[in-house]
């Protein structure tokens, strides 16, 4: 379910790129140990690969030839699994790596460890072993790029610019107008629901 979201999501977002759901096909298999990264048409096969993290371990010597714009390991409900297959993960060369996770990290040094392995390229788990979890801690925040509060159910709502058609306008403008009365008459009572309604039919 994981792999149909991002796809619907990257469908949607980005149509035009060339993107490729992997799940151990032996077609699909064949072409990225061969490095065959291009179509009949010599276009390019994929610039996104969407697959698994167990499929990844299996190829993980045909991916490692890759160097990677970006890696994306949403990992958010199966964090046990992750942390076992980061020491594989850190072989991917990669330009960013951004790791997706929900809830509280359990207060472990050996999970904060393995998190920062991950985030810091080419360290290993060596290099933190001598810091307390305090300090574990606070190196992983730097890392945090965005923290929501679970106090809050409330989503972030963000109002961006919408090219309207002439269509659109016309109907906008002649509701608008056919209530000006409504609009310029002072505020009453018996004009609250019909304002609520207008309300919802302009943003209709």
């Amino acid at each position: 379910t994981g792999l149909s979201a991002w796809e619907t999501e990257f469908l949607h977002l980005a149509p035009s790129a060339n993107l490729v759901v992997y799940q151990g096909e032996k077609d699909v298999r064949s072409s990225i140990r061969s490095l065959e990264f291009y179509n009949e048409d010599g276009g390019v096969l994929f610039q996104i690969l969407l697959s698994s993290s167990e499929i990844v371990i299996e190829d993980l010597d045909a991916l490692r030839c890759i160097k990677w714009e970006a890696i994306i390991i949403d990992e958010c409900q199966r964090r046990p699994r992750i942390l076992g297959n980061i020491d594989d993960v850190n072989i991917l060369a990669a330009e960013i790596r951004l790791l997706l996770v929900s809830g509280q990290i359990k207060e472990d040094r050996a999970d904060y460890m393995k998190l920062l392995s991950l985030l810091k390229s080419g360290h290993d788990e060596l290099h933190f072993s001598s810091a307390s979890i305090s300090d574990l801690k606070s190196q992983l925040e730097q890392y945090i790029a965005l923290k929501c509060n679970s106090d809050s159910s409330r989503f972030i709502e963000y109002w961006v610019p919408a090219q309207l058609s002439s269509l659109q306008l016309e109907q906008y403008c002649s509701l608008l107008l056919s209530n000006s009365l409504l609009l310029c008459s002072g505020p009453k009572p018996a004009s609250v629901d019909a304002l609520g309604e207008l309300i919802i039919s302009t943003r209709k």
